[in-house]
């Protein structure tokens, strides 16, 4: 969640001061679910496919956090019950698709919310049909 994506700025920084080093925002941020398409329409059913990589990513993740004792990763506050995380709620703010300009305003408001952050990392490991070899 951005919020916390946000809290290891300060600590890099401190890690930084304590070994000497300047800190870099070439160190950036990684993310990785984004669906970019010309058509809003394509990509609205492919982000949000109940049987979509997308989901089923983040379903996965969410069981096991949420079994773990974890689900603080998936929250908005510290404080937010476990109870109130729902699935729609983590791939809603997770998951940027749409068109590129769509996409993009994602990208901003993103940054707008955890601050500069030099490069975006995006880590593509979806896989709709594992038979056509087509990845997004």
């Amino acid at each position: 969640m951005p919020q916390w994506v946000k809290s290891h700025w300060p600590k890099y920084v401190e890690g930084c001061e304590r070994v000497g080093r300047p800190a870099s925002l070439r160190t950036g941020v990684s993310r990785s679910r984004f669906f970019v398409c010309e058509d809003e329409a394509v990509a609205r059913r492919y982000a949000t496919d109940p049987n979509g990589p997308y989901r089923y990513y983040y379903s996965q993740l969410l069981t096991k956090l949420m079994r773990g004792g974890r689900a603080i990763a998936f929250k908005t506050r510290p404080d937010q019950p476990d109870d109130e995380i729902s699935l729609d709620a983590v791939c809603d703010k997770l998951v940027f698709w749409g068109s590129p300009n769509r996409v993009a305003d994602q990208i901003l408001a993103f940054r707008e919310e955890i601050g500069d952050f030099g490069t975006l990392l995006i880590a593509g490991k979806d896989w709709k049909d594992r038979s056509s070899g087509g990845a997004t």
